[in-house]
């Protein structure tokens, strides 16, 4: 008796609960019925995928994560835009990997993206295959369209980062534990991976919204946009060059820049991006935004995101994650913005700085450049009576800040982690600037 499980602790709390309910009148059929019932909180596949709802429900669910926050603080410094503010110690993970040091000894690696966006994978291959099974409808073929395309960019995301990287398909629960791949998997050709998930988007894009025709209020989701903004991005990754080894021997001998050895496949991907961007652009219902009162388009599209008014930015932003709520939240913003001191925004410190040699890299008339970059930091003077102020004061060169989502532009709650700012994954002008590259090649 002193080792009692879960379920006999719920059972006997629920026959306890039963027995008041009787010795207070309730009309009951059954104490075994109440016995016998499923959690609340119970979540099994059948039940899951026993209707669209729940359905809908779990493909929500596979959104979540997709941009880690190592995508955007270790791998968002470098030697081009930005830096690591903090100090360069061993144990600073983000000042290694802007100077491409990397120890096995120290905890400097950027694994957790690679777990988080296994992680998700599973989940989408489990959505994968249940939705299959269900009766075909516009709903459930555009909820399968969702989870295929959230693979897609899964894998491109391992791709990008790690090269050549397992390929999995399949459920775990559906998988031979006998076979040693379905836990040690190895491998994939990054070629094979990308054709297979191109391959994918292509085939369910139909089954996919356009934004405009779909009853979303925000582009927080997969339309029509958003996958084939995705397909372009895939193709031109999948065609372009990336540093290539024998995946047999591992020999670093062995290691190149390169596209891959097929030209033919090569000219046939840069087509499918052409017409990715295409379809976009032909549709007509995308556009940058533009100036508005004293403010430019890039400063108004900015302004507008942090003040999360979706109508003011949805011709622009293609796709963005959703960021809104206490569990939801990730610290993207509370890294990539300005800092203050005190007063109406409280102590937040500036974790990234904008190199000098980027923002010396902008025409001086080029109004994105004091969007992107903010050279000043916002203290507090003086609370409590008329001179209740706060000020934005000037730095130097070494001192740039990034500037797209700057707090004095952020809605409230303006706690220092819980901005409520989507992540940007597809803006149009990503479309039209890949249209630019795939017209040049071609």
């Amino acid at each position: 008796m002193k080792n009692i499980t879960s379920t006999l602790r719920r059972k006997l709390i629920l026959s306890a609960l039963v027995t008041v309910s009787l010795s207070l009148g309730t009309s009951m059929t059954s104490c075994s019925d109440w016995l016998e019932m499923e959690a609340y909180t119970s979540d099994d596949i059948e039940t899951t995928f026993s209707d669209e709802v729940r359905a809908d429900k779990f493909v929500q669910g596979c959104y979540r994560g997709l941009i880690h926050n190592e995508m955007y603080y270790q791998l968002g410094m470098g030697e081009t835009v930005m830096h690591s503010c903090e100090d360069g110690s061993t144990n600073n993970s983000k000042y290694m990997m802007c100077n491409y040091k990397f120890d096995a000894l120290i905890p400097a690696t950027v694994t957790t993206i690679y777990k988080e966006q296994y992680r998700i994978i599973e989940a989408t291959n489990i959505a994968i295959s249940n939705l299959s099974k269900m009766p075909e409808t516009e709903k459930r073929n555009q909820l399968l369209g969702e989870v295929i395309c959230i693979r897609a960019f899964c894998y491109l995301n391992l791709i990008r980062i790690y090269g050549d990287v397992p390929a999995v398909y399949t459920p775990l629960e559906e998988m031979d534990p006998n076979d040693e791949n379905t836990f040690y998997p190895k491998r994939s050709s990054r070629d094979e991976i990308y054709d297979k998930v191109i391959s994918e988007v292509q085939s369910v894009i139909d089954w996919l919204p356009w934004f405009e025709e779909s009853d979303y209020q925000t582009p927080e989701r997969i339309t029509k946009q958003g996958a084939y903004a995705l397909l372009a991005r895939l193709a031109l990754y999948a065609g372009g060059y990336s540093l290539r080894w024998n995946l047999e021997t591992n020999d670093p001998a062995t290691l190149k820049m390169a596209r891959r050895d097929d030209a033919t496949r090569v000219k046939e991907l840069y087509q499918i991006a052409d017409n990715a961007c295409f379809q976009i652009i032909n549709h007509g219902s995308n556009s940058l935004v533009q100036a508005h009162e004293d403010m430019s388009g890039f400063q108004y599209l900015w302004y507008n995101h942090c003040q999360r008014n979706f109508a003011a930015t949805n011709t622009e932003i293609l796709w963005e994650t959703a960021q809104y709520g206490d569990v939801t939240n990730s610290q993207f913003t509370t890294y990539a913005q300005p800092g203050s001191r005190g007063g109406k925004y409280g102590s937040l410190k500036a974790m990234q700085f904008m190199l000098p040699t980027y923002y010396l890299s902008f025409n001086p008339k080029d109004t994105r450049r004091d969007v992107s970059c903010t050279s000043y930091s916002i203290y507090f003077l003086e609370k409590g009576s008329a001179n209740d102020t706060w000020v934005d004061v000037g730095t130097t060169y070494s001192c740039i800040m990034p500037g797209k989502f700057r707090l004095s532009w952020c809605v409230a709650p303006q706690s220092n982690k819980q901005r409520n700012l989507d992540i940007p994954i597809f803006r149009y002008a990503d479309v039209l600037l890949m249209y630019a590259e795939t017209q040049n090649y071609l």
